[in-house]
């Protein structure tokens, strides 16, 4: 049952801007605790230039924003230009998410590259 406007609930955290990248990249974590059900992760790359580039991204969680894991089933190994949405349950997260992207290939390769987490604030008790 709907309580009011869910779509007014919808809340989004940018793991990483948008930029364009030549090294891979560990972001900095975020809080999700005023988060509630599903979240759905979007991580998102275009190739730009260079021989054979490849983007990875994963993402951690963690309970105090310095120990961080990587979330089994949120690895993704993206092809080309991809833009992938990932949807998991947020109690099986911990406190803090980040993402971090691993790039591969040769002849300097550069991608564009950004991600976000987007999911429904809990309602006031």
């Amino acid at each position: 049952m709907f309580q009011g406007n869910e779509m007014t609930r919808l809340v989004t955290k940018v793991l990483t801007a948008l930029a364009s990248r030549t090294a891979s990249l560990t972001a900095t974590g975020v809080l999700i605790t005023d988060l509630e059900g599903v979240v759905q992760f979007h991580l998102r790359h275009k190739d730009l230039s260079g021989t054979s580039p490849t983007w990875a991204w994963s993402v951690e969680d963690s309970d105090d924003d310095s120990s961080y894991a990587a979330v089994t089933g949120l690895s993704v190994a993206a092809a080309a230009n991809t833009d992938t949405k990932i949807a998991i349950d947020r109690a099986k997260l911990r406190k803090y998410v980040r993402v971090v992207g691993t790039i591969g290939g040769s002849a300097t390769p550069t991608l564009a590259t950004c991600a976000d987490v987007r999911g429904f604030a809990k309602y006031a008790a």
